[in-house]
């Protein structure tokens, strides 16, 4: 019952406090690249505050999270580790499904920030586009996530990392 309460009360708090938040960004990204990570900052360090205070969630990472431009590959499980990873890592580009980048508003500034949109079903062609991006980050420094749809398959009992998954940077974090 309680879960049932903390979770009535975190979606207007978190949707309506993100409604600036996003609003502010959209703004900010006119103008500055760098206010546009700033603001992805905060958003998610306002989920963390709100997913903290309200619901109770505490983080806890194990070992040390190198922010260098190194591929990561995460098991997706919700909506919160997709945005806690704007507070764990410095202006993370994230590979994640196109359909994310025509949220209104939301999806513009995603853009903007660096996330980049993958056509699931477009095979090669998506890929070589995808590598391409990524090369890119990798010069300007920064780290690349990604969720990869199957990995949200793998329960917690399965393996940490997928190995059949092409490595195209020198090291592997799987968590």
């Amino acid at each position: 019952m309680l879960a049932k309460i903390r979770s009535l009360i975190f979606i207007p708090v978190f949707y309506g406090g993100s409604t600036p938040i996003i609003i502010a960004s959209f703004i900010v990204a006119l103008f500055s690249e760098p206010g546009t990570h700033y603001m992805a900052q905060v958003w998610s360090r306002y989920h963390y505050l709100c997913t903290r205070l309200i619901l109770g969630i505490k983080v806890e990472m194990k070992g040390k999270i190198r922010n260098e431009p190194l591929l990561y590959v995460f098991k997706h499980e919700s909506m919160f580790e997709t945005i806690d990873l704007l507070r764990i890592f410095d202006k993370p580009v994230v590979i994640a499904k196109k359909e994310l980048l025509v949220i209104p508003l939301w999806g513009w500034i995603a853009k903007k920030h660096g996330l980049l949109g993958i056509d699931r079903d477009g095979g090669g062609a998506a890929m070589r586009q995808i590598i391409k991006q990524a090369k890119r980050a990798i010069a300007e420094g920064r780290p690349i996530v990604i969720s990869p749809r199957a990995a949200a398959r793998i329960t917690a009992s399965a393996r940490n990392c997928r190995p059949d998954l092409p490595a195209y940077t020198n090291f592997w974090a799987c968590h």
